[in-house]
């Protein structure tokens, strides 16, 4: 059987670090590392920058900082908006990892634009550090909801960085027992885990929230997305609309699209969509 429940890794980052890198003085640490490491070789800092490092600084605080310059560039690239408004992104390395990029994210929430009425809301469960939630709230007034704090508080932080156009609410809960089922008449995104046992898993049976909760979930709802692995068996999954999306030659996640989202294609329908920073999408 399949695991019910799903532990995020944060490396040890706390809220409250979090929040000290974003303050003068957490400005000053960061910038000190960041200018560290663009001179040392494999962007790697010494024992002794790191003993003077700590001579400032507390090692949480040091932890984070360290934690989060060394993962600049990849968000850069993941996040080019965010890193031209900000010079600086918030993040976990795993939720780095999982979030999906701004092309894509933008390709999605432009999806869920056709189904909006002008009092329509977006929920966005399991939302990490903001990849699809900070696109949505672009599209409508979106409630961004996630188990983990440290990456809450990475969303909060990215968007006062970059304010979206709607109002982003964000909370920190388990959405299998604080029920999301209560913001009525909503638009969903979903990225469930895909975890079993401890390793990546592609099956939708593998999900974390499971196919239970998903299909009470597209139930309660008019429409929603949920992202997927690539890989997943599609004739696993509920009805909808499957779209692989496809960036810098890799293919990089599926989305089944339900209910209002789905309509604008035949039942059931399978689409592949090449993103391109430079042209525009293209579907077949």
């Amino acid at each position: 059987m399949p695991s019910t429940s799903y532990t995020p890794d944060d490396s040890r980052l706390t809220p409250a670090s979090l929040e000290f890198l974003a303050t003068p003085e957490g400005i000053t640490l960061r910038t000190r590392i960041l200018s560290l490491l663009a001179d040392r070789p494999r962007r790697q800092l010494s024992v002794a920058d790191i003993a003077a490092l700590r001579k400032s600084t507390t090692p949480d605080h040091l932890h984070a900082a360290l934690t989060l310059c060394q993962l600049q560039p990849k968000a850069a690239q993941k996040f080019p908006s965010l890193h031209a408004a900000a010079g600086f992104i918030f993040a976990t390395p795993e939720a780095l990892e999982q979030a999906t990029d701004e092309l894509l994210a933008t390709h999605k929430a432009a999806r869920f634009a056709p189904a909006l009425s002008p009092n329509t809301p977006i929920i966005d469960l399991c939302s990490g550090i903001g990849g699809d939630s900070l696109p949505l709230a672009n599209i409508a007034p979106t409630t961004a909801i996630d188990l983990s704090e440290p990456r809450t508080t990475c969303l909060r932080l990215n968007a006062q960085s970059l304010p979206p156009t709607h109002p982003l609410t964000i909370q920190t809960n388990d959405i299998t027992t604080h029920s999301p089922f209560t913001i009525h008449h909503s638009l969903f995104h979903i990225d469930p885990a895909r975890r079993h046992a401890g390793r990546r898993s592609h099956q939708y049976a593998d999900l974390l929230p499971g196919p239970a909760f998903l299909a009470t979930l597209i139930s309660h709802h008019p429409g929603g997305a949920i992202k997927l692995s690539p890989a997943v068996d599609f004739e696993s999954l509920p009805p909808g609309h499957i779209e692989l999306l496809s960036h810098s030659g890799a293919v990089l996640q599926a989305v089944l699209y339900t209910g209002a989202l789905a309509q604008q294609f035949p039942p059931d329908t399978r689409t592949a969509t090449i993103l391109s920073p430079t042209a525009r999408p293209f579907s077949f």
